[in-house]
């Protein structure tokens, strides 16, 4: 729609489309849908998007491709993405979020997936298959805004940097926040890992964990919060680190050395954590009661509201 670009369409005896025949740049005002063709399209050089949506069938990645798509409400949608006839790289670039659903297979070319282009929005990746590439490598906005979600499935995360790690042994930069799918997640933090937004287990009950123990001395909020987790029911920390509690009445139980259960009265959420020397409430009224064989290395601080210690079923 709109595009006027010579050699930029070519159409095979055998009925093939290819967009970007000789490379190039090309533009389309008003989208592009290419689903209405029978077979696989093939693509090459620099497709740029305005002021519409691009709806993509099937295409094969025959040289180095970029998609650019622009406007935060515009979509990219596809059917697959397949390895063409020299194993082309594909970069995507779309100023909204992005839904990495359907096979994407390129083969020997490399796949870098880049959101939030125009840095003003906060928008999402979501990872829902798994791809296959030479490399792969998801990005978002440099005002770390944005969230990557990852897939329906047991996913292993190591935050190593400032925002920045792999999902599934895959790059990920500038994403504040993270969430995981409906599988079992692992969030491992290295020496050097942070986050500046939130740490979401994703949606099911059981089976996610997130891992600190290799940073030093700082506290790690069960509330939600900025800096924070949810839905996270595995929680590893070391004896230089705090434990704080979300704002609701919490109810403590100290089983072991560091280690114990913590259960949100409300919604009854239960963490279980481990090697945290420092226990703290928040806003509700927290009970700390230590079991046989529990001990805090640290100290416990009630917070805010009518805080108990509980010490009678202590065998000591």
């Amino acid at each position: 729609n709109g595009s006027s670009v010579v050699n930029a369409v070519a159409f095979a005896n055998d009925g093939t489309l290819t967009l970007g025949q000789d490379g190039g740049t090309q533009t389309y005002n008003g989208g592009l849908t290419t689903t209405g063709v029978g077979g696989a399209v093939g693509l090459n050089g620099a497709i740029n998007i305005n002021g519409g949506n691009l709806t993509l069938g099937a295409v094969n990645i025959n040289s180095t491709t970029v998609l650019d798509l622009n406007g935060d409400n515009n979509s990219l949608t596809y059917t697959s993405f397949n390895d063409g006839t020299s194993g082309g790289n594909l970069t995507i670039n779309t100023d909204g979020g992005f839904n990495l659903n359907n096979s994407a297979n390129i083969g020997s070319g490399n796949l870098s997936i880049n959101i939030d282009a125009d840095n003003d929005g906060v928008e999402t990746l979501f990872v829902g298959i798994s791809p296959s590439a030479s490399s792969i490598s998801y990005s978002g906005s440099e005002a770390s805004n944005d969230t990557l979600t990852g897939p329906n499935s047991n996913t292993a995360w190591i935050i190593s940097a400032g925002n920045t790690g792999t999902l599934a042994s895959n790059t990920f930069s500038d994403f504040a926040n993270l969430t995981g799918g409906t599988g079992n997640d692992t969030f491992t933090f290295t020496e050097t890992g942070s986050l500046t937004g939130l740490l979401d287990g994703g949606a099911h009950g059981s089976g996610d964990t997130a891992d600190y123990s290799a940073l030093g001395a700082q506290t790690i909020d069960l509330g939600g919060n900025a800096g924070g987790i949810t839905r996270i029911e595995n929680v590893t920390g070391n004896v230089n680190q705090t434990l704080l509690g979300a704002a609701n009445n919490q109810t403590w139980t100290i089983n072991g050395a560091d280690d114990g259960v913590v259960i949100d009265q409300d919604t009854l959420a239960s963490v279980t954590y481990t090697n945290f020397g420092n226990l703290t409430g928040a806003e509700g009224n927290d009970t700390f009661t230590f079991a046989s064989g529990g001990s805090v290395s640290g100290l416990i601080n009630g917070g805010a509201g009518t805080d108990t210690v509980d010490y009678d079923t202590n065998s000591i």
